[in-house]
């Protein structure tokens, strides 16, 4: 699909009954933009309130009101005759400021064509999702299409049948487990699925013990079917969801539960898309009214959002399981294909539009082009005909390849850096650019001007003993956890542990299939033990070495820690830590300063640098894995190979430039990004695999054992 317009939708109000709408175009193919246009307008909550049982001059009336102004009018059309004369899609995206949080109550999914009268969102080439202010600063890691897990719940508790549970005055229906299970699995084709559903046979599979035991492997999409409503006598009031208890019957659960659960997980635990197939899951979509505008923000989804989940789609009001059936298979059949789920859900309208409560799904979305998942493969090529996977095995067989790693090696484990930085941040009232607040080097650097640069080292273990203890309690010795501070070595035991427990299957982990490579040397940009521990297990015996990158660490370690004179080999492989280790807090690179200082001290102390270490930066085909190509240990590290006499040698070997996929706000062009690298080595000979390590890493060792 061409990429959209992009027109978003800003609303305030800045006066007791005057709205303020700014809308506002931008071209990802034109850098230029141009300037918003803003106009006042009066929503008729009266009129709409009349309206409410006729979705078509519901959504006529909203419609009007937005649209009010000719300038507004203008705009919009203008903004659509751009993307519709280059045949893409216009994106729509609502944006309703804290000052007029009643209007999120409001059902916009019904605005029609101003064009033509139409229904604006049920249509492909017009995509739809509201935003709403989010407490996480993560940014989001997609994942391949080809790992996706699919978590689903369908609870139907046994006593629904008894008509006892009743919303509104109306007893809830038993919820059709065979009929979703089936449109389900017939929709998302090969996607990895795990179904949780109410079953006679065994009671309690439906429950939120089961759903909570389960969310903690892992998924990528989280799909709920369930009754659910806001009930304002329950003690405490809000969003409920009808599961089940152990001996089947209905447990009436809080959905803070089920937000405090996922907030919980580990970022690559966490599912990028929450679908919730349950009543009021979005709102009432009722009485919109200045004084009262809690429902709509009460709701699970909008509870969801606001905890980080990218995107979430549900059920603004009562929906009836017949237009949830239309809705779902469209929908999954959709998303399944390109991973587009602004799309999917305006496809999913579609399929339904002949129900009268097709307008219902609401979409909540933070990710900038809609997509929640990629295809990993080799920027600029087709994977099946990537012609160095040869040159690549070859220089691996013979010795001449050199695995440089990164932090995105160890994220899924512990969480990315840029966590620490937004959490140190906060806590010490960082005062520059809100941009700069995941940068762990600007904020650390920081932190170093306030305290000191020994203090944020001693805040780095720390740092690293809380997001242990945060993911990995029940899997740590009791006496280690109350123990404070840790030590490096107490740390880096604790990443074993969770080591342990996150990759269930040893073989699985990147730093296993590394292991496997069975190369003479890696230089690693992270700090810890694992690759080591991984190379003992298969009988090698790792010599490690810290980069002498500053004067202290040359007159406080000994030199066997970090001069290597002899040739590594696959039994005896040289690990070589560029930026530090956590048993040396001196030797690690963290602040700002320390990256300009490491470039100056490389330069000084090259000749304390193992030989070996820096002929392969010159001479050797390099495999970059875990690097973002904006993070300082990737530009740095560049810098350092650029400096290597001899460097022009690189132009004979083939490279693989391994990055995580770019995240949602960063690098979006995988063809610009390779023309970047290429330049960067002066080579023609660089290959950007678009995608995480870990695909790399398991089609790698598939060649290699194809290979054998």
């Amino acid at each position: 699909m061409p990429e959209p317009i992009d027109l978003e939708i800003y609303l305030s109000r800045p006066e007791a009954h005057t709205y303020s709408v700014e809308l506002r175009a931008s071209d990802p193919e034109d850098p230029a933009g141009r300037s918003p246009e803003r106009a006042t307008t009066v929503f008729d909550f009266e009129a709409l309130r009349r309206q409410r049982l006729d979705y078509i001059a519901y959504g006529q009336l909203l419609t009007d009101a937005l649209f009010s102004t000719p300038a507004v009018r203008s705009y919009f059309d203008q903004a659509r005759a751009v993307a519709q004369s280059g045949d893409r899609p216009l994106r729509l995206r609502l944006f309703v400021d804290r000052s007029a949080a009643e209007l999120h109550e409001l059902r916009w999914e019904t605005l029609r064509d101003p064009q033509d009268g139409g229904w604006l969102l049920a249509r492909p080439e017009v995509l739809f999702s509201r935003s709403l202010r989010s407490e996480s600063w993560e940014r989001v890691n997609r994942r391949s299409k080809s790992a996706l897990r699919l978590l689903a719940l369908i609870a139907n508790p046994r006593d629904l049948a008894d008509g006892g549970y009743e919303v509104n005055g109306q007893a809830l229906a038993p919820v059709d487990v065979a009929g979703e299970t089936a449109r389900l699995q017939s929709a998302l084709g090969n996607i990895q699925q795990t179904l949780l559903a109410s079953d006679p046979a065994q009671p309690g599979e439906a429950s939120m013990q089961a759903l909570s035991d389960r969310l903690a492997n892992g998924c990528d999409i989280l799909y709920l079917a369930c009754h659910g409503a806001l009930l304002s006598r329950q003690d405490p009031p809000g969003a409920y969801l009808w599961l089940e208890k152990a001996d089947g019957t209905a447990d009436l659960v809080h959905g803070e539960i089920l937000v405090e659960r996922i907030r919980s997980l580990l970022p690559a635990q966490r599912p990028l898309l929450v679908v919730l197939a349950s009543c009021q899951s979005a709102g009432k979509g009722s009485d919109a009214r200045l004084s009262d505008a809690s429902d709509a923000m009460a709701a699970l989804g909008p509870l969801l959002a606001q905890a980080g989940v990218p995107a979430v789609l549900a059920m603004q009001g009562d929906i009836s399981m017949d237009t949830v059936a239309a809705f779902m298979p469209a929908f999954f059949s959709e998303l399944s294909r390109d991973g587009r789920v602004d799309r999917a859900v305006a496809l999913g309208r579609d399929a339904a539009r002949s129900r009268p409560d097709a307008w219902m799904p609401v979409l909540y979305l933070r990710l900038s082009d809609g997509r929640v998942w990629y295809t990993p493969g080799f920027a600029g090529e087709k994977q099946e005909q990537f012609e160095r996977w040869e040159s690549l095995v070859s220089a691996i067989q013979l010795g001449e390849c050199t695995a440089l790693l990164g932090p995105g090696l160890v994220e899924p484990l512990i969480g990315p850096q840029r966590d620490i930085a937004l959490r140190w941040a906060e806590r010490h009232g960082y005062p520059l650019s809100a941009a700069d607040r995941d940068e762990l080097p600007r904020v650390a650097q920081y932190l170093a001007a306030r305290q000191s640069p020994r203090y944020v080292r001693t805040a780095l273990l720390d740092a690293l003993r809380e997001e242990l203890l945060r993911y990995y309690s029940p899997h740590l010795d009791a006496q280690l956890q109350q123990r404070k501070p840790w030590d490096a070595g107490q740390i880096l035991q604790a990443m074993q542990v969770a080591a342990a427990a996150f990759w269930q299957d040893p073989a699985s982990s990147p730093y296993a299939r590394l292991a496997q490579l069975r190369l003479p040397l890696y230089i690693n940009a992270t700090a810890g033990d694992l690759l080591a521990d991984a190379l003992r297990e298969l009988d090698a015996e790792p010599q490690i070495r810290l980069c002498p990158w500053n004067s202290k660490l040359v007159k406080e370690l000994p030199p066997e820690k970090y001069l290597f004179e002899s040739d590594p080999d696959p039994d005896h492989p040289l690990i070589y830590h560029l930026y530090g280790h956590l048993s040396e807090p001196s030797s690690l690179v963290v602040t700002e300063d320390d990256y300009f200082d490491y470039l100056i001290g490389m330069t000084r102390n090259k000749d304390l640098v193992p030989p070996c270490v820096l002929s392969a930066l010159s001479s050797t085909a390099l495999l970059f894995l875990g690097f973002r190509m904006d993070d300082w240990t990737f530009r740095v590290l560049f810098r350092v190979i650029l400096q290597q006499e001899g460097s022009y040698l690189l132009q004979d070997y083939s490279h693989a430039a391994v990055q995580i996929e770019p995240e949602d706000d960063h690098i979006t062009d995988a063809g610009r990004a390779r023309r970047f690298l290429e330049q960067y080595f002066q080579s023609g000979n660089v290959s950007l695999f678009w995608g995480s390590s870990e695909d790399f890493l398991a089609e790698l060792v598939r060649h290699l054992k194809g290979s054998a």
